[in-house]
């Protein structure tokens, strides 16, 4: 039923008379667009149809033309009653192949503010109208320059968008402001001058910069708040225990043994605490060590074997026959080793050598001592450390170990 409608439609529009003269047989989608002329004119693309007496009566377009009708249409073109009809987008009209020609875009449109149409449907308005769910254009609110379903989002030059109207553009009458929300309303008021509480700019008090009503919140240089008043800055410290203020009762460097509290006085540090600050210390004093809770504790570390700790509870230096971990411990040095680092030992035991990088026993007399270089001197004492009770054969035994240590090293 729908085809037979459609056809119907476009025997209408081809049958009426064309607007192109010595037009034969008009598109059917305009009746500005020939597409075959009548016989000995031949169709131009800018005049229509140019008589051509020489002419004789073909189908243009048509590759095979049997008994005055086309069977085959070139490229670009579509069989129509017989003619060639050019294949278009739906809501263009075109002469040559897959050329659509925008100006004639909206011939079948009757709608004067529609800028683009498809068939007898607007699809996009003229500058200053929005399109209707029944495809016409309507005009945008007054003063409007563009909008989207009748809701104004670009006001013409001179106005401003309020909602969805368009107003005149504010002017600002309101003395001593910088910005106005609104002719008689300010927002912003100049330095010295501020907010009245009903859209207005009056003057701050003596020596402000910035203030609502009469209370001041910043005064100029040499003045201080006080009150919501500016006085005369009191250049006088009058913090205990305070080295400097940064204002009359606000310190900013306390004393020795005292931090700030928080409130802009100095409160008595923790008993071996140096320099803290609310209570927490962060500097102990000599002989204390400072825990990871931020406590000043007596002696050097947790640690028995540390002889000095920094101020994380951290071992900075151990006694000898032991060096510091990866945990702030002390760790044992290794076998026959007296003073070590980390990563080597730097001297032996009594009764040890060097032997590469590793501490061996002494020969079988059980004296000597390392100094480093593989040089020692005999020394048995019995103190346990140069084998002083051991056997001859215990001594060859461990001289052995440790040359074996020493060589798989």
């Amino acid at each position: 039923m729908m085809k037979i409608a459609l056809i119907f439609l476009t025997f209408m529009l081809s049958e009426s008379n064309c607007l192109i003269e010595n037009c034969e047989t008009c598109s059917p989608l305009s009746k500005e667009v020939c597409i075959n002329c009548n016989y000995k004119f031949i169709r131009d693309r800018l005049i229509g149809c140019v008589e051509e007496p020489a002419r004789k009566s073909i189908i243009e377009n048509c590759i095979k033309n049997i008994n005055g009708r086309c069977e085959i249409c070139s490229e670009g073109y579509e069989v129509y009653e017989g003619r060639c009809n050019p294949e278009c987008l739906p809501g263009c009209s075109c002469f040559e192949p897959y050329e659509c020609l925008k100006s004639h875009s909206r011939i079948l449109c009757d709608d004067s503010n529609c800028l683009s149409c498809v068939f007898s449907s607007c699809d996009y308005c003229n500058t200053g109208y929005s399109l209707g769910t029944d495809g016409w254009c309507y005009s945008c609110p007054y003063n409007c320059y563009d909008c989207v379903s009748g809701i104004c989002y670009k006001c013409n030059d001179g106005y401003d968008l309020s909602g969805n109207s368009c107003v005149i553009e504010s002017t600002c009458n309101v003395d001593h402001c910088l910005t106005c929300s609104s002719t008689y309303v300010c927002s912003f008021c100049e330095t010295g001058y501020g907010s009245d509480g009903y859209g207005n700019c009056q003057s701050c008090p003596y020596n402000c910069i910035d203030c609502i009503g009469s209370e001041c919140y910043t005064c100029d240089s040499g003045y201080e708040v006080e009150n919501g008043q500016c006085v005369i800055e009191n250049t006088s410290c009058n913090v205990l225990n305070c080295l400097t203020c940064e204002s009359s009762n606000v310190c900013s460097f306390c004393d020795y043994g005292y931090g700030a509290d928080g409130y802009g006085g100095c409160g008595l540090c923790p008993v071996g605490c140096d320099d803290c600050l609310a209570g927490l210390c962060y500097i102990c004093e000599d002989g204390y060590h400072l825990t990871l809770l931020l406590v000043c504790e007596p002696g050097n570390c947790d640690d028995p074997h540390c002889l000095k700790c920094n101020q994380i509870d951290f071992c900075d230096e151990c006694s000898n026959g032991f060096k510091s971990d990866s945990y702030g411990g002390c760790i044992s040095c290794p076998y026959g080793c007296e003073v070590c680092t980390s990563y080597s030992c730097s001297k032996c035991l009594n009764g040890y050598h060097f032997e590469g990088s590793v501490c061996a026993i002494d020969s079988s007399n059980g004296n000597g001592s390392g100094d480093g270089n593989g040089n020692g001197n005999g020394n048995d004492n019995g103190d346990g450390y140069n084998g002083g009770t051991s056997s001859n054969s215990e001594l060859s035994l461990l001289s052995g170990f440790s040359l074996i240590v020493a060589l798989v090293i």
